[in-house]
């Protein structure tokens, strides 16, 4: 890629040497992360579209399994694996508190309170994706460890 081309706009110069070896005059490019958060309105809209699918796939299968047929399935959510990860190490998450409320407590429509708690032993209201995205957003600030569920997620 040149190094003129619109990619490297704004990458700062830093001079680089190889495995320690000093290579005088070689420059190379390099792009500090900066970590990109959703909105809360952003993120919902994620959750709520993921949960469509989901749901999408869960009535299909049914009517599928209604006629009597075991051969026919319907995969509208194989990217959700993928992005309740991407939104996990957005978020920090290493207990992957996205997966858990979508797949485990689905969406939230199965929380009970008490079934995830902080690693202080707290309880975490994980019933809305608003209150999933406060607690992501207040543990990121904190530094802390995400939760736990009780399960021993």
């Amino acid at each position: 890629m040149s190094k003129n081309s619109k990619f490297w706009d704004g990458v700062p110069e830093v001079e680089h040497s190889v495995s320690g070896a000093e290579s005088p005059g070689y420059t190379s490019y390099k792009k500090e992360v900066i970590p990109m958060i959703l909105t809360k309105e952003e993120f919902c809209k994620v959750i709520d579209q993921l949960q469509k699918a989901w749901d999408a796939e869960s009535q299909i299968d049914k009517i599928a399994r209604d006629m009597g047929s075991d051969f026919l399935s319907v995969d509208l959510t194989y990217l959700g694996g993928p992005l309740t990860t991407v939104l996990d190490k957005m978020f920090n998450s290493e207990s992957e508190d996205v997966c858990y409320f979508c797949y485990e407590l689905n969406f939230g429509r199965e929380y009970e309170p008490g079934s995830v708690k902080d690693p202080d032993g707290t309880d975490v209201d994980f019933s809305t994706a608003e209150k999933l995205y406060d607690y992501l957003i207040k543990h990121m600030e904190d530094g802390e460890q995400q939760s736990e569920s009780t399960d021993g997620k």
